[in-house]
């Protein structure tokens, strides 16, 4: 899955999850987005770092958009902490299947298997 939309700061925002989300992570945090992989068993370890990924994700969304960058790290700090476990877990696995080889379709098809709405 490459494309992901989550209701945040109270209207849904889309989240993409490609090889430009890897760069933004990069710039925006200088981090390495190749050892930023992580299993966490707690939630104060898991928040900042789905923070991070969510909020890149988004404004990597906005970038392929060519849509204004509105939004702040700030903000998505409060956004994400309101989320569930299982949206968050969520997120969090495609931003681990980034790193993924996926296989086609047996169709030839691309689209529906690849997003989700929440």
């Amino acid at each position: 899955m490459n494309y992901l939309q989550l209701e945040l700061g109270g209207q849904k925002r889309g989240l993409k999850f490609d090889i430009g989300t890897l760069k933004v992570l990069r710039d925006q945090f200088d981090i390495d987005p190749f050892t930023f992989r992580t299993e966490s068993n707690s939630l104060t370890e898991l928040l900042p770092y789905a923070t991070k990924i969510i909020y890149s994700a988004a404004l990597r969304n906005l970038r392929v958009k060519k849509e204004p960058e509105d939004i702040t790290y700030e903000q998505f700090e409060s956004w994400v902490d309101e989320l569930d476990i299982p949206t968050i877990s969520l997120a969090v696995s495609c931003y681990n299947g980034i790193f993924v080889t996926k296989s086609p379709s047996a169709n030839g098809e691309v689209g529906k298997d690849t997003q989700v709405n929440i």
